[in-house]
């Protein structure tokens, strides 16, 4: 019990503030000691910082509304301490509220993490909520949540320095404290140190904003031109189709439209669908931690149960959207070929490069200029302004496809990547898969050739740099960024299921109407299960133990078989054989979703990181209530729908017309873009 008194006294006087002692206010309202006190009387401290917390002091004594609240804006120590509730943030508003002609607040967020005797160390243990993440101070805080870190707010006057308070946290700890800490690493930045706007400034817009607010304004114009066309011209049989390309009408029929020829791979939109939600909630399990909790322990609880084993694994259902988008690729490529069409390389890699690449440059322009004057909060600097600097630095590498070809950390929108894997997996195979139309036997002998390779890569990498593809308990940030960097993002080893989606594709197109006799049908059903079981059983063992052979079979083998189980579901379904499983994937409204998938894959993270950077208190964590929140995920839609009605849909038909594709192909809402 001492020790843990020890640590509450730690904690008191690193985050509460003082000038030189004691503050004395009139009668019986005085601060005694006031809360123990930083130093911001040590001589390193600047005379500006010096002579402004004094005016404080003599301000807070006359009882000066603007120094009582920012005495009152900066995070106090509050209960659950041992349940993982250490991260504070004051009273943001308070804070960059408090203004007047004498003193104005600023606020500051203090990155602290501490390393104690081995006799606190149980107590830390509990402060961090068992660590779900294990950081090192440094790790980049934009890409993954830092669990070994404690972040509280100090609200002081606005002619203090960042550096200034990094100094009395020091000052304090080192002089009161020092013996029962081994060690602290304490950073308080000054992008995180942030002062009330002046109005003028959002007057005052940059280049690039009004640029991008432009862009977008000509695009709304020309939406509503063309719809206004549209309803002017209805029944016309002459009206140009060009001008019908950003119809609102037309579009939005297309988005909510649930007809499903029989030309197109229905189940494909109900497994878009259902590893689409898998993926948001595993993306939601990380993002959560960036929120204050109060409860922290019951989230790292959920690591640990059977049940939260699919929202670790989103790797698995990124390589089902590869596996289908090898799938769809090559049946819509073989079918031209099998109709006698003529399939220029260049031309359907244009054509793909044209429809991959206006969602992605709206949503960087607004990442890079929209998104930092929409809001403010206090991690506002860390999740929204540090990713917009890395997309006005860095979007351009997303626009020519290249993002993989660089670190995570620098990654403008890292979600991104996906969608550069997948590009490059089409420029290698696209030969390839034309040749495989000609030569069945010898192509598909390359086929499995490559997919072995590359495989066998994929288990050597992750087995000697002991990389980890799935989000384990008590996971390391650094593992996970080295895996990210090193295995994840590399198209090189995210072949496999691509290709298998390949020959499922190849199969599909030129072997319908299979004959599968009860016997064929019943194997095929154990080995998709046992497959599902095996993915599911390395999943859970993973979990607890990190050895390389586990993590390198998970990486390699779980991919295949999870990619097995739909890739059986698609089969039996194309070739006639229904069942319960066949008829839910085949629900034709799942087709609304396939409609809205690829702008679902580009906002979430958007939305995500907006409500983390704009949460001012602690919330309690309940599984239900915050793992499937509604509101977050209506405007998850919202913001799909806007995209995809504005900007995919439009630039879809452009393309489409350019490229004057009048084969069947376009009837089928197939493309690969829409299921990272």
């Amino acid at each position: 019990m001492n020790n843990f008194k020890i640590l509450l006294m730690i904690f008191e006087i690193i985050f509460c503030m003082n000038t030189d002692g004691i503050v004395s206010l009139p009668g019986h309202l005085q601060f005694k000691n006031f809360n123990h006190i930083l130093n911001f009387s040590s001589y390193e401290i600047s005379s500006e910082c010096k002579n402004a917390m004094k005016r404080l002091k003599t301000l807070a004594e006359k009882f000066d509304f603007t120094a009582l609240k920012i005495l009152d804006a900066s995070a106090k120590i509050g209960s659950g301490l041992l349940n993982g509730n250490v991260n504070h943030y004051g009273d943001y508003d308070l804070c960059i509220d408090a203004k007047s002609d004498q003193l104005q607040g600023k606020y500051c967020l203090a990155d602290i993490q501490f390393h104690f005797h081995d006799s606190l160390n149980q107590y830390r243990n509990l402060l961090m909520a068992h660590e779900p993440y294990k950081n090192k101070f440094d790790d980049v805080p934009h890409i993954t949540p830092k669990s070994s870190n404690i972040f509280w707010a100090v609200c002081m006057p606005s002619a203090c320095s960042h550096h200034d308070l990094e100094l009395a946290i020091k000052s304090a700890i080192d002089k009161n404290f020092g013996k029962y800490i081994k060690s602290i690493e304490l950073a308080v930045k000054e992008e995180n140190c942030q002062v009330a706007k002046d109005e003028s400034v959002m007057n005052n817009l940059s280049l690039g904003t009004k640029l991008t607010i432009g862009i977008f304004g000509l695009i709304l114009l020309a939406s509503c031109l063309s719809t206004l066309y549209d309803s002017s011209t209805s029944g016309n049989e002459n009206r140009n189709e060009l001008f019908l390309a950003f119809s609102i009408r037309r579009n939005f029929n297309e988005i909510i439209s649930t007809e499903v020829n029989n030309k197109e791979i229905g189940t494909l939109n109900g497994i878009r669908f259902i590893n689409t939600i898998l993926i948001l909630l595993c993306h939601k399990c990380m993002e959560i931690h960036y929120h204050p909790i109060a409860n922290k322990t019951a989230l790292t609880d959920l690591f640990q149960a059977f049940f939260s084993v699919p929202l670790r694994a989103c790797y698995l259902s990124t390589e089902v959207f590869l596996m289908m988008s090898g799938l769809l690729t090559t049946y819509i490529l073989i079918g031209k070929l099998n109709r006698g069409q003529n399939v220029g390389v260049f031309r359907e890699i244009i054509a793909r490069y044209f429809r991959f690449t206006p969602p992605v440059i709206a949503i960087i322009l607004f990442c890079a200029y929209i998104f930092p004057i929409i809001g403010r909060g206090p991690i506002w600097p860390i999740l929204i302004e540090s990713q917009a600097k890395i997309c006005r630095a860095n979007g351009w590498r997303n626009i020519l496809m290249i993002q993989n070809w660089f670190n995570f950390e620098d990654m403008c929108m890292y979600n991104l990547h996906h969608i550069g894997t997948d590009f490059m997996l089409f420029l290698v195979s696209i030969i390839l898969i034309i040749k495989l139309h000609k030569y069945p036997r010898f192509n598909i002998l390359v086929f499995a050739f490559i997919a072995i390779a590359s495989n066998t890569a994929r288990f050597y990498i992750v087995y000697t740099h002991e990389l980890n593809t799935y989000v384990r308990y008590g996971a390391s940030i650094e593992n996970l960024k080295a895996t990210c960097n090193e295995m994840y993002a590399i198209p090189l080893y995210r072949f496999p299921c691509y290709i298998f989606g390949i020959l499922m594709g190849y199969i599909l197109r030129n072997h319908t109407l299979m004959t599968l006799t009860p016997r064929t049908l019943k194997l095929g059903w154990i080995l998709s299960t046992y497959g599902l079981i095996i993915t599911a059983f390395i999943s859970y063992i993973n979990n607890f133990h990190s050895e390389p052979l586990l993590t390198a079979l998970f990486a390699s083998v779980a991919p295949l078989t999870f990619c097995m189980f739909f890739s059986w579901i698609i089969l039996l379904s194309h070739n006639g054989f229904k069942n319960f499983l066949t008829n839910f994937f085949e629900i034709k409204y799942f087709k609304i979703t396939t409609s809205l998938s690829y702008g679902i894959y580009l906002v979430q993270f958007l939305i995500f990181n907006y409500n983390a950077a704009v949460a001012r208190v602690p919330i309690t964590f309940s599984f239900y209530h915050n793992m499937f929140d509604l509101n977050e995920f209506v405007l998850i839609i919202t913001a799909a729908l806007l995209i995809t009605l504005f900007v995919e849909l439009p630039f879809e038909n452009l393309r489409k017309k350019i490229f004057d594709t009048k084969s069947t192909s376009h009837n089928y809402k197939l493309n690969v873009s829409k299921m990272k």
